[in-house]
């Protein structure tokens, strides 16, 4: 059951990176164009937590945790996005991906016993994720990119650690709750920082169906992840 979880995690992570590198390359151009695809693609996410959140509570330190989720979550996405905007996709995702180290490293200060068979696994996560992806692209590398590359790395790997800090808490059973504030957060962040409209912004259907499917992946890919996280 673990192995499927970790497999339709990694899927989701796939597909949603291919989507992320097609548009970010073509129809993203600027901040707003970025955070305005985010809104839609974490709206997907909260009907669906939303549907499983009817008649559960939540926690005021399921909460407090989420909003800094939220952030780390949608900070990740916006960084990693301008970095596939302005350097090849196969380092990029490379460096990105590679984040699981944080949280896998973390583990030592959850009770959980380090092994080089859990650090191997993750390096062969990654590089199965590198080789699945293609051939690289013409685009070169800029100190602008490595920058945007390092802070997708950071928050990335952040939210790692945040997952294991909830799942390692009383408060783990909270799931739903916990991904419905922190997409919440992430929603009224990216609204915030959007700045014009979706009309102003030239979005249309290809956009939002893109998103939409990004929103799907997303969802997948938290919910398998913080489940999994809880796990010694």
């Amino acid at each position: 059951m673990i192995a499927l979880q970790v497999i339709l995690s990694m899927s989701s992570m796939v597909l949603h990176n291919c989507i992320l590198n097609k548009i970010c390359k073509k129809d993203l151009k600027t901040n707003s164009h970025i955070h305005t695809f985010n809104i839609f693609a974490y709206l997907v996410c909260m009907v669906f937590l939303g549907i499983s959140l009817i008649n559960n509570t939540v926690s005021l330190f399921t909460v407090l945790l989420a909003l800094l989720f939220g952030v780390a979550t949608v900070l990740a996405a916006f960084y990693k996005m301008l970095s596939l905007s302005n350097g090849p996709m196969h380092i990029t995702l490379l460096i990105t991906t590679s984040s699981m180290i944080i949280p896998t490293m973390s583990g030592i200060f959850f009770g959980e016993t380090f092994s080089l068979n859990k650090l191997l696994v993750v390096i062969a996560l990654i590089a199965f994720i590198y080789i699945s992806l293609g051939k690289t692209s013409d685009i070169k590398a800029n100190k602008k990119w490595l920058l945007f590359c390092f802070l997708s790395f950071v928050f990335q790997g952040s939210i790692g650690v945040l997952q294991k800090i909830h799942q390692s808490s009383v408060y783990k059973t909270e799931t739903s709750g916990f991904l419905f504030v922190a997409f919440l957060c992430s929603v009224i962040y990216s609204k915030i920082m959007a700045k014009k409209s979706v009309k102003e912004l030239g979005f249309n259907k290809k956009h939002i169906l893109f998103a939409l499917v990004s929103g799907i992946c997303i969802y997948g890919m938290n919910t398998l992840n913080l489940k999994l996280s809880g796990i010694r």
